[in-house]
Formats: structure tokens, sequence, C-alpha cells
């Protein structure tokens, strides 16, 4: 933690401790030094600390199928990001999405976000299928969760369809981004 230097005076002797206190301490605590990797960026965590944070990455090719109506979310159904955070995370997703017309118009799917053990996924942030046709797109939603408990969580996607499903959701991908 950076810590703000003494105040000198005039003819006063330093000692060793003092001036690395002063100038080597402090400059560890900053950006350049703290800098790991390539692509890193730096949040605050608390009152002078900060903390090197990376975007996050997970997609997969496997096909879903959903006919639950309440958010699916198990480490086997969706994708997973685990991330250290200071109590706000910007989470982005996409997929393709596919309902069976057969079911009727109200047969919507719907894709979320939840950080586990902090959040439910909602409808409010979800990427929906309106369900009215017969067909395949792709789509994508981001939502910013902030008054997290800081620490060391995971984001998962979870999964619903309203009105009998089966919703079908390919090429899913998360992009998480922990502030």
């Amino acid at each position: 933690m950076w810590t703000a230097p003494v105040t000198f005076v005039s003819n006063a002797t330093l000692t060793a401790a003092q001036l690395n206190a002063a100038l080597r301490d402090n400059m560890l605590e900053t950006a350049p030094a703290k800098a790991l990797q390539a692509g890193g960026y730096f949040t605050s965590n608390s009152a002078n600390s900060i903390s090197e944070r990376s975007i996050k990455r997970s997609t997969t090719t496997t096909t879903l199928s959903i006919t639950s109506s309440t958010y699916v979310s198990t480490a086997t159904s969706g994708i997973e990001i685990e991330v250290e955070h200071s109590g706000s995370i910007l989470a982005m997703w996409n997929t393709r999405l596919h309902v069976s017309a057969n079911v009727g118009p109200t047969n919507v799917a719907c894709c979320s976000a939840t950080v586990l053990n902090q959040t439910s996924a909602s409808d409010l942030w979800a990427i929906k299928h309106p369900g009215a046709t017969e067909d395949l797109f792709r789509a994508g939603s981001a939502w910013l969760f902030t008054g997290l408990t800081p620490g060391t969580d995971a984001v998962r996607l979870s999964y619903r369809v309203v009105g009998g499903g089966p919703a079908i959701f390919y090429q899913r991908e998360l992009i998480v981004m922990p502030l």
C-alpha cells in the first residue's frame, strides 16, 4: 500500500529506513512496478492501493438444449469464469439461439449471466429470442454488476425458456472484465 511521504525539514538526518519507505516502497506500489502481464489494466481495490486485472474469455461450440422455465446454471451447462474483483464486474456474452415455432409464439429463449453466490440471473440483462418465428440468430448482452462483496467469484451463463421449449443455444461466449 502506498503511504504519504514524511515532511522533511532542513538539516534533518534521514535514516535509510525513512528514505526507503518514502521512495523505494512507494515506487513499488505504482502501476509500472505492479504490471506483470501484457494487456493488463489496473483498478483500485481500496484507498491508496491498486491491483492488476485482466480480461477473461471462454467459449464453447457445444449445443445446449433447455426446457426449464427457470434459469439453469450449472458448471456442465454453462460457461463459467472465475475472477478476482474489487466489488464490480463487467460481463459481456453472446450466443446463437433457436426456438421451435411448433410450440407457438410465446416460446421465448433467454440467456443471462450471474455472479455465483452474489446475484441471480435476470431477464433485465438477458439475451432473448422473441419466439415468434423459428429461426436461428446471434445476439449479445452486457451487464455491469456492482455492489458485490470484493473477492474471488465465478461469473456463469444461465439459460431458460418461457412457453414450453425447447430452446437451443449454440456457440456461446462469455467475456468478463473484473474491476
